[in-house]
């Protein structure tokens, strides 16, 4: 969408060129200038011009319909490639627990969702592009927390596919969107359900990283194994 406006920007910009190139030629005839070569510069470069604005606005014509799906696609794409970076993050500081268990497998289902988008731009002749990146989570987020904004996540996406199922009417494009609302939904009825487990049971306590809960501590105030009856 935003590439079809800028080439109709520059459409609009190549008339102008023309109109004033031929401005040019007319006050060079009107104030008596007799300079072939110069007559000769305007001429084809106005023709030059022409031909380009032909031939681009003749292809953006031919296109714009694919380039506006490539468009919608390429950002459906950056959109799930956020997911899947966001559930990696959350999956690093999660402890093994049936919660993780479901989350890990949204992340692989993420995964599919993204090489489905990838492909699809390939065959519409786009190249898929993705740079976006998700700035570590900080370590003070809860297990609810981490649900919540998760889930925020996964309901703008699902509502990007609800947006293109309105848009598009083309049948391969409304199946695939289709497919992937349907499973955006699950998404996001299954954090539900995990948010209302987590709040039930007050999971509400900040998250340790794995590389620090491998750590021991060790006080050289608190005595020898074995000589610690208040901690042993």
């Amino acid at each position: 969408m935003r590439f079809a406006f800028a080439v109709r920007k520059l459409d609009g910009q190549l008339n102008e060129a023309i109109e004033q190139i031929g401005q040019c030629q007319r006050l060079y005839q009107k104030d008596g200038i007799h300079e072939p070569a110069l007559a000769a510069s305007l001429q084809a470069t106005r023709e030059s011009l022409e031909s380009l604005r032909r031939s681009l606005s003749g292809i953006v014509a031919a296109n714009e319909r694919k380039f506006d799906m490539i468009a919608y696609l390429t950002e459906a794409l950056k959109m799930e490639h956020g997911t899947v970076s966001e559930l990696q993050s959350c999956l690093r500081v999660m402890p093994e627990s049936p919660v993780r268990e479901t989350l890990h497998r949204m992340l692989l289902e993420e995964k599919q969702h993204e090489e489905a988008l990838v492909k699809r731009i390939v065959d519409l002749g786009g190249e898929p592009r993705v740079d976006l990146e998700i700035p570590p989570r900080p370590t003070s987020l809860s297990i609810a927390d981490l649900l919540d904004q998760h889930r925020q996540r996964e309901l703008a996406t699902q509502r990007h596919y609800e947006l293109g199922l309105s848009r598009f009417e083309e049948p391969e494009f409304q199946w695939i969107l289709g497919q992937l609302n349907i499973e955006e939904k699950e998404h996001l009825k299954k954090l539900d359900e995990l948010l209302g487990h987590v709040v039930q049971k007050d999971e509400t306590a900040a998250l340790v990283p794995h590389e620090l809960r491998e750590i021991t501590w060790v006080d050289p105030y608190m005595g020898e194994p074995g000589e610690r009856p208040w901690i042993e």
